[in-house]
């Protein structure tokens, strides 16, 4: 939301009640520059 996304909420309960919800929780790594800028995919 900090960085302009409307469609957004923040989750109740965390990724904690998100996983004993049942749904699935995936690791993804996502790398970053110094500046702070994401790579492009590619």
């Amino acid at each position: 939301m900090d960085r302009g996304f409307t469609l957004v909420r923040p989750l109740e309960g965390g990724l904690d009640a998100w996983e004993a919800a049942g749904y699935d929780l995936e690791a993804e790594r996502i790398l970053m520059s110094p500046t702070g800028s994401f790579p492009r995919a590619g």
